[in-house]
């Protein structure tokens, strides 16, 4: 079971003090050995459905923005509205 605590940062606890060795030591680049490591860590991390969601969304909005700004309809539009397209086209 992991249990995660506060601990202030200039108290003389035990393990707060091996905790503060460790975070050093993998700062400078002493970290387990590979083989030492547990199998989980060799595999890709999950990934959120909602972030790729997102992530597909603002790279579709991304394409459709070149698209329009190349298109010859934009130069006709922006003299009609120059808030084309409506926001409420853009969050969808």
């Amino acid at each position: 079971k992991f249990t995660m605590k506060w601990i202030s940062a200039h108290s003389e606890v035990e393990r707060n003090e091996r905790v503060d060795e460790e975070a050093k030591a993998a700062a400078e680049g002493k970290s387990s050995h590979w083989t030492t490591l547990p199998d989980k860590l060799f595999y890709p991390l999950p990934f959120s459905v909602s972030s790729l969601v997102q992530e597909t969304k603002d790279q579709a909005k991304v394409k459709w923005k070149q698209a329009w700004d190349k298109s010859p309809r934009k130069a006709q539009y922006d003299k009609i509205d120059d808030q084309f397209p409506p926001r409420q086209y853009l969050a969808i």
